[in-house]
């Protein structure tokens, strides 16, 4: 019995050290799965049929149906934002600058985008140049990679960070490089959404 994430993996346009960061675990770990050395725990089986739209069972090898939209080839566009805003990696987002591919587990998902990566203040996790795709319905929890989009100076904007926490006047985030946290008031946050993949240009 083979895992399919070669297979997912490839067919969503995804190099492994990309969907290893998407995952959160060592490329290397990755590597060995995509290769078919080991199999990989249920839960991150779990976790890819959750991403992508595909059931457990068919990324563990244990189901030849692929009776599911990711089977199907992306018919539709979204919104790209990538304007960059002055300061701290921003992106202006009143008007997309590109539409790009619709990615097959959002086909059915309304009002999702995508984010281009400005600045390098989320790396190693997220490169700049490298396309975010959001899931605008999908609740975001503690650490989840998240865009949050913002009010200020009359400009709508957003960042790409890490959710950790919403406590009263203020949402915390947080960055890796360099390694520390942001707070923006909550009174001018318009929304935070969970980043569902990563695309290449």
């Amino acid at each position: 019995m083979k895992n399919r994430i070669r297979e997912i993996r490839k067919r969503h346009d995804l190099t492994a050290a990309q969907l290893a960061r998407l995952l959160d675990v060592p490329g290397q770990r990755l590597r060995r799965w995509d290769r078919h050395e080991v199999n990989p725990p249920r839960d991150v089986c779990r976790i890819i049929a959750e991403r992508f739209g595909y059931s457990t069972e068919f990324v563990a090898g244990e189901d030849d149906n692929d009776n599911i939209q990711s089977a199907t080839v992306p018919t539709q566009t979204i919104p790209l934002y990538g304007r960059a805003a002055a300061g701290n990696g921003a992106v202006i987002i009143s008007e997309p600058i590109d539409y790009v591919s619709r990615p097959n587990s959002l086909q059915n998902v309304d009002d999702c985008y995508a984010v281009m990566v400005v600045g390098n203040s989320m790396e190693p996790r997220f490169f700049e140049g490298e396309i975010v795709t959001v899931h605008p319905y999908k609740p975001v929890r503690l650490n989840d990679y998240c865009v949050v989009q913002y009010q200020k100076n009359g400009e709508q904007l957003a960042l790409i960070k890490r959710f950790v926490t919403k406590n009263g006047g203020t949402v915390t985030l947080k960055q890796h490089n360099p390694d520390k946290e942001i707070e923006i008031a909550a009174e001018s946050v318009i929304a935070i959404h969970f980043i569902l993949s990563i695309q290449t240009i």
